[in-house]
């Protein structure tokens, strides 16, 4: 084997705990990406903010019914 045989091998040998801790950070970051995508899938499940809002309009929209009647009525009384 030529001295620049040796050497390159060398290198290369040299690399190897590198290329070892690279791939165990890449597995880490996808764990993690894993997980955070986990998580924003179950806050997506529980969104109660988003129903109380709903539920709100809701309720709103109701009374806002229930004026309109009112309106409708006193302008029928009004008439008559």
């Amino acid at each position: 084997m030529s001295e620049y045989q040796q050497r390159s091998l060398e290198m290369l040998e040299s690399e190897v705990p590198y290329m070892n801790i690279a791939y165990e950070a890449e597995e880490e970051i996808k764990m993690d990406n894993q997980i955070i995508s986990a998580t924003e899938i179950e806050r997506l499940k529980s969104h109660t903010m988003v129903d109380a809002a709903q539920q709100e309009i809701k309720n709103m929209m109701n009374r806002m019914k229930l004026i309109e009647g009112d309106i409708k009525g006193a302008t029928v009384d009004k008439s008559v």
